[in-house]
């Protein structure tokens, strides 16, 4: 390991470092180290850099911004590298990006000049290469409208692809199904657009990621309601968050998603709380409106509970088997939650409530994530014995 360190410690503009912890690179803060990290803004170091990895013979990684990567206590025995370049240029109605920038602070660039087109991403986590990659999207529009050009490494050389070459599709790319390309950079295409409209459209979103913020991911647990109670929940209209001003009922059986501080309704992303909020609104949407569920989430009817909070169970996750966890079933995104439409493009509230096209961006990442972890904190209780 010594010969490949000093390698890539002669490589210019890479920064090299021996056993870094891979939890500072991953939104869930988790991760032990790997033996060699290193990191570049330059596309020629780069390319030495994995050129090094590879001719090492040891195990090599090329990650992202971490945003869904969930790394063993136990970290990477080998080299971890990362392509960090987070320039943005603008010049008409075109942006031109590095992979390495962060999703959102593209959206907001692209709004502070009026352009059009990636309003709707707002509040997605995650790096530009990344919802390249697996064309991000939400309220029916993807990144991949937008793409005019990617640049890539594919190995051997950076090549360049337009739109239709990058074979996009529903959360799809050709990039994704090629794991050994290395995405770069991103030609985008926009609108010329009122920006203060804009921002009414992506505020919408920050307003649910901000109610989620304080989530703890790493404590996440799911917990069960063993028996009829009735709390109060919040919700969204606008650009705004608000919690009923009367109570509602959540029936046995329902999963609730739970940091210690923080807890939301696991099928609908709305938080719960036994204490009444100011934060109340006269246009109150209706129970059933509140209940439309963003993800089906069940134990399997072989899963052990453990007690839990007063009037909750807790479950315990079988060992994996063949890999696989066999914990919740989850499907994500399948149905639509309640309190407010789309209209030309902004969200109206409207009376009664109707369902939106979608869920949020925020909703889906508290529940796909919180879930997510759930399952890790219990592999690594049956693995590790933690």
């Amino acid at each position: 390991m010594d010969s490949t360190l000093a390698r890539l410690s002669e490589i210019t503009n890479l920064t090299v470092s021996r056993d870094a912890p891979l939890s500072a690179y991953t939104r869930f803060a988790i991760g032990g180290p790997a033996d060699i990290y290193a990191e570049t803004e330059s596309v020629e170091s780069f390319i030495q850099a994995l050129a090094a990895a590879r001719a090492s013979g040891r195990d090599y990684m090329v990650m992202g911004g971490g945003t869904n990567l969930i790394v063993s206590d136990l970290g990477f025995r080998g080299i971890m590298l990362r392509f960090v370049a987070r320039r943005m240029l603008a010049a008409g109605d075109r942006v031109q990006c590095d992979a390495g920038a962060v999703l959102q602070d593209l959206v907001d660039f692209a709004i502070d000049r009026g352009l059009q087109g990636l309003e709707t991403l707002a509040g997605i986590p995650g790096s530009v290469g990344a919802a390249v990659y697996g064309n991000a999207g939400a309220y029916g529009h993807s990144i991949s409208e937008r793409v005019r050009q990617v640049r890539f490494f594919d190995g051997e050389c950076v090549r360049v692809f337009d739109n239709a070459e990058c074979e996009f599709h529903y959360r799809e790319s050709v990039f994704k199904r090629r794991k050994d390309w290395v995405v770069f950079s991103t030609e985008l295409r926009l609108s010329p657009a009122d920006a203060a409209a804009l921002r009414q459209i992506a505020a919408r979103d920050r307003a649910v990621s901000q109610h989620y913020s304080q989530f703890d991911y790493s404590k996440a647990r799911l917990v069960r309601v063993t028996e009829p109670r009735e709390v109060y929940v919040s919700y969204r209209i606008r650009d705004t968050i608000f919690w009923t001003s009367k109570k509602i009922r959540l029936p046995a059986g329902e999963m609730l998603l739970t940091d210690g501080k923080i807890t939301a309704r696991a099928k609908c992303g709305n938080q719960v709380s036994e204490t009444a909020k100011p934060e109340v609104s006269d246009q109150e949407p209706e129970e059933d409106i509140l209940d439309q569920p963003v993800a089906l989430v069940g134990p399997s009817p072989s899963l052990p509970v453990r007690p839990g909070p007063p009037g909750f169970n807790l479950p315990i996750g079988p060992p994996p088997s063949s890999g696989a966890f066999g914990f919740p079933l989850v499907s994500l995104g399948g149905a639509p939650i309640g309190g407010c439409r789309l209209k030309d493009g902004l969200l109206e509230h409207c009376h009664p409530h109707k369902k939106p096209v979608a869920p949020e961006p925020g909703t889906i990442v508290l529940i796909g994530s919180g879930l997510a972890m759930v399952m890790w904190r219990y592999h690594r209780s049956r693995v590790l014995g933690s």
